[in-house]
């Protein structure tokens, strides 16, 4: 078997992303939390380098992360009594870290 036949498939940036960012959410730091979310929407405005997949990938990962800190200020200024929309943003990130194809 040749080296291109055996290889697999690189894990696109997006699905890194989102596993990150799911593995930050579970350890519940919310500062490192706001500077992966910083991280995650920077990757983002970059999207010029990568495939148009991945891009709108990460377009959707950019705007769960967006959501994610508005939900997390929200927590803090006690506007919010939990963290709104989580389910949703918990579904998105897992769809787009294990499952990215």
């Amino acid at each position: 078997m040749n080296q291109a036949t055996s290889r697999q498939p690189e894990t696109p940036e997006s699905a890194k992303l989102a596993e990150s960012l799911l593995r930050t959410m579970e350890r519940g730091d919310a500062t490192t939390l706001a500077a992966e979310l910083n991280r995650v929407e920077g990757i983002w405005r970059q999207q010029a380098c990568f495939s148009s997949k991945n891009a709108e990938q990460l377009e959707l990962l950019s705007a769960v992360a967006g959501d994610l800190r508005q939900s997390v200020t929200r927590l803090r200024n006690r506007r919010s009594q939990h963290l709104e929309g989580v389910q949703v943003h918990l579904y998105l990130l897992r769809h787009l870290a294990y499952d990215p194809a």
